[in-house]
């Protein structure tokens, strides 16, 4: 049952149709004591069994090449699991309608200069589907993958860029603005590296004059929270940003924000391309909530997910030494998405109650909030709750009105839980001391923690390296 290496010789390419379909011996040989799994191979053509047996002696290939003494593990061969076709999703390139300067793509300048490790291809991409089980579907779409590319489209020598932050705070803004301006001077060498203060605004506001970001500026940014830069919602006008980026030369400008400034970014990059201005418009997405679909994970929501820690600790606190019955109501970030308070609610291991957006409150019946909260006081003497903060829209209705960013402002259902739940051990005839703790402006300020720091660093210099090569 363990590994046996196979040849180190690549097998003999497929037979023509015409010869009978046989595999070399050698390749038989070295792949023969590793197939588990030949359940199903009387149905398959001559052909199909070449196929199958030139890819076992690929794979295994492959494993000796990793681990060289061996791999004590046998294969099994998945007949019901294919992948037929794969779909990229294309990203936008300036190359359509403006031509590109052609430079070769190296890490640094002068004698400092160098190769990168590795280049990434035009096609090379990453399966959006990487779970797969039998009988699913053999189509499935790919992303374009991100990193270095072999041949630039702008000089570095003639890049203006600049970055702007908008909508709310979180943690890693500064990382990703030091991550940005870092790639584009100490790897590309580029001219001019501009800040934008105080979000969309910044572009149109004479009060608020662009800030040259240079490596010192950077320098020991990324341990405070905030954004240098400042922030801000509203203010966008396509016309008038694009007519300011030219003006100054600004050919890649880097967007830092949520759903309504990536919006508001792609309106000015579908506008440049009407007028076939060389402008690449980049976006590094940003939300604290973790609710994009296209993404692991954005950055921020682990270091909010580490600080909710510190308010849920106090919650507990409250909670047991308000005698008897003490209850303690965390509120925390989640228009949308519940991921915050549950991640932190699994984190945490003492919350008895978490209402998110995605799943309807009940407050009443065998599986209402209030009489579970009875059990679980008449069980432990105390209580913990956490709430997300776009959760009970379906208790207290929706608001009509929306913030600068286009943003739905959201009713408050922790205040409205802490009331009813005084109410409920009231009529109960029993006393409770319930403590609402809202600590959303303490979680969103602090300085990205070290995962996220990472992960910003990524963000941004991939955002750069897809910006020089014409993406938008």
């Amino acid at each position: 049952g363990g590994f046996v290496s196979p040849s180190a010789e690549t097998p003999s390419p497929r037979p023509s149709t015409k010869a009978p379909l046989v595999p070399p011996a050698e390749v038989l040989e070295a792949t023969a004591a590793c197939i588990t799994c030949e359940v199903g191979d009387e149905h398959l053509s001559e052909e199909a069994k070449w196929d199958k047996t030139l890819a076992l002696a690929k794979v295994k290939a492959k494993i000796e090449k990793k681990h060289p003494g061996g791999f004590d593990v046998d294969l099994c061969y998945l007949d019901k699991v294919r992948v037929d076709a794969v779909y990229m999703l294309i990203v936008p390139h300036l190359s359509a309608y403006r031509t590109g300067a052609g430079k070769p793509n190296v890490m640094g300048e002068g004698k400092g200069a160098q190769d990168y490790n590795k280049l990434i291809g035009e096609k090379d991409h990453v399966i959006a589907d990487v779970v797969r089980k039998p009988g699913a579907h053999s189509v499935t779409t790919a992303f374009l993958r991100a990193g270095p590319r072999a041949t630039l489209h702008f000089d570095p020598k003639k890049v203006r860029a600049a970055i702007v932050t908008c909508g709310g705070l979180c943690p890693g803004l500064n990382n990703i603005i030091q991550g940005v301006t870092r790639t584009l001077i100490e790897l590309y060498g580029v001219d001019k590296v501009y800040g934008v203060r105080g979000g969309y605004e910044g572009f149109t506001d004479p009060n608020k004059p662009l800030t040259e970001l240079t490596l010192e500026l950077v320098d020991g940014i990324q341990f405070k929270g905030g954004t240098v830069l400042g922030s801000g919602r509203g203010g966008f006008d396509a016309d008038r940003i694009l007519e300011f980026l030219e003006h100054h030369g600004i050919n890649q400008l880097y967007v830092c924000g949520g759903d309504g400034t990536h919006r508001a970014a792609n309106k000015l990059a579908e506008t440049a391309k009407e007028r076939k201005v060389d402008i690449a418009v980049c976006g590094v997405p940003k939300t604290i909530d973790n609710d994009i679909d296209l993404i692991d994970r954005s950055f921020g929501f682990q270091t909010a997910v580490e600080e909710a820690q510190k308010a849920i600790r106090s919650a507990q606190v409250e909670a047991k030494c308000n005698l008897p019955n003490g209850i303690g109501i965390v509120k925390l970030m989640g228009r949308h998405a519940g991921f915050i308070a549950v991640h932190s609610t699994l984190c945490s291991g003492e919350v008895d109650l978490c209402l998110v957006p995605e799943v309807p409150v009940v407050t009443e019946g065998h599986k209402g909030c209030l009489p579970h909260l009875e059990r679980v006081i008449e069980k432990k003497g105390h209580a913990v709750i956490v709430v997300a903060e776009g959760a009970g829209e379906e208790i207290l209705g929706q608001s009509a009105t929306f913030d600068a960013g286009g943003n739905r402002k959201l009713p408050e259902l922790g205040l409205w839980l802490k009331d009813e739940i005084g109410k409920h051990f009231k009529r109960q005839g029993k006393p409770a001391t319930v403590k609402y703790i809202d600590p959303s402006y303490m979680i969103r300020s602090v300085a990205a923690n070290a995962n996220d720091a990472i992960y910003c660093e990524l963000l941004a210099q991939n955002a750069v390296h897809g910006a020089m090569v014409r993406k938008r």
